[in-house]
């Protein structure tokens, strides 16, 4: 079979024509250097300062889902959980990961990231955390790393994401925390919350965004007697991105198409005028 070189060029036109790109975001967060210092509040008093962990554990989780249409004028995805894990010991060394999304701990680091289609959500975790007891007259400090980077893209030409109201093309949320637990207290989230995201709605441009700040907490123990305290270190990613009900093509892509069924308008006029002569 004989190919003639203007039909792969007119095909190869309507392909890019017609192929839709929508909005698109990736997202990765990290929580890193995660350590701990000792002080002693009372060198006086011939206790050496301690930290002994009662219990700890690990923990990374991550779910990702597609969008199914909409109800009540809001986006609907069908949510799948792609991985659960849990170990012993604050430092445990987890990963999971799949369809573009992962999560993983290490002895001193939390990462969550991912890639955003369209029409998808996600979200993940990763996750140290423990009860430990703090000698008297002692305080520890955690420190910890917390960065990101973010990027969205809306094409040139889409339209608005209608019926969605207060809904973006995409939103992607990451953050990193320590959360704390002092005696006879409640937990207390986000004591050193960190957070960065990016929102867009219609119009063809590219969202970038980067963070970088220092996570620090202080448990003090100003007693004469040990007490019990518990700490949680959070990095997390929570994103969509929305697929339009309709499409309006790229002006580029119009031109594409324009062309390319003209130029097959005229060759089926041209075979038809040949096999009437």
């Amino acid at each position: 079979m004989h190919i003639r070189p203007l039909t792969v060029i007119l095909s190869i036109s309507l392909l890019a024509a017609c192929s839709s790109a929508y909005a698109q975001a990736t997202a990765q967060v990290s929580v890193s250097h995660i350590g701990y210092t000792l002080s002693n509040l009372s060198p006086g008093d011939n206790v050496t300062p301690q930290l002994s962990w009662q219990t700890s554990g690990s923990h990374v989780a991550a779910s990702i889902g597609l969008q199914t249409g909409q109800v009540g004028g809001t986006p609907n995805y069908n949510t799948t959980y792609s991985d659960s894990q849990n170990t012993s010991g604050f430092d445990g060394v987890l990963s999971t990961s799949g369809s573009g999304i992962s999560a993983s701990t290490s002895a001193d680091a939390l990462l969550a990231a991912g890639q955003i289609p369209s029409g998808g959500s996600m979200a993940a975790r990763s996750t140290h955390e423990g009860f430990f007891t703090l000698t008297p007259y002692t305080s520890v400090t955690f420190t910890a790393q917390y960065t990101a980077q973010l990027t969205g893209t809306v094409p040139a030409g889409a339209p608005e994401p209608n019926g969605y109201f207060d809904w973006a093309y995409y939103q992607v949320d990451v953050g990193g925390d320590i959360w704390s637990m002092t005696p006879g207290s409640s937990w207390q989230t986000y004591c050193c919350q960190v957070q960065t995201g990016i929102r867009s709605g219609a119009g063809g441009h590219t969202d970038n965004q980067s963070d970088s700040k220092t996570l620090s907490y202080t448990f003090t123990n100003y007693g004469a007697t040990t007490a019990t305290y518990g700490v949680v270190i959070n990095a997390d990613l929570n994103a969509y991105t929305v697929t339009p009900l309709a499409s309006v093509p790229e002006p580029t892509s119009g031109a594409l198409f324009a062309l390319g069924l003209a130029g097959l308008i005229g060759v089926r006029l041209r075979r038809r005028h040949v096999n009437h002569a």
